[in-house]
């Protein structure tokens, strides 16, 4: 976070076990909240066991999370259980936004990796 305070270069965080509460996961929690604050087109999503979910709501959007966990699914990102799939893996590793990542990832199938790497590239720029 140090070289790109904004996170300018993802569109989506997913924190894994969230209900593992220590001083970096609070401290992390509380840039990103602050950072939300700047990047409203920042999805961040927020895995952990059902008990914790009442308190996490209470600091973000519940309308931003269901509005992220939905474009997570129309993307293939999800699984049916809610983790991420194989595919979402890939996506949240990629430094793009969420649907960038994936027509990149898709542009294989199609022949048109050279145009989709060229676009995501003038959009990175932005």
């Amino acid at each position: 976070m140090m070289s790109d305070p904004m996170l300018e270069h993802y569109g989506a965080i997913v924190i894994d076990q969230a209900h593992e509460r220590t001083v970096s996961t609070d401290i992390l929690l509380g840039l990103l909240q602050d950072i939300l604050v700047h990047r409203p087109d920042l999805r961040v999503v927020i895995l952990t066991v059902s008990s914790m979910t009442d308190r996490l709501l209470a600091h973000y959007d519940p309308e931003g999370l269901m509005q992220s966990l939905e474009e997570l699914d129309y993307l293939a990102a999800l699984d049916d259980d809610g983790n991420l799939s194989e595919i979402g893996i890939i996506i949240s590793e990629l430094p793009l936004d969420a649907q960038m990542a994936k027509a990149l990832l898709v542009s294989c199938e199609f022949d048109c990796v050279n145009e989709v790497v060229t676009i995501a590239a003038m959009l990175s720029g932005m």
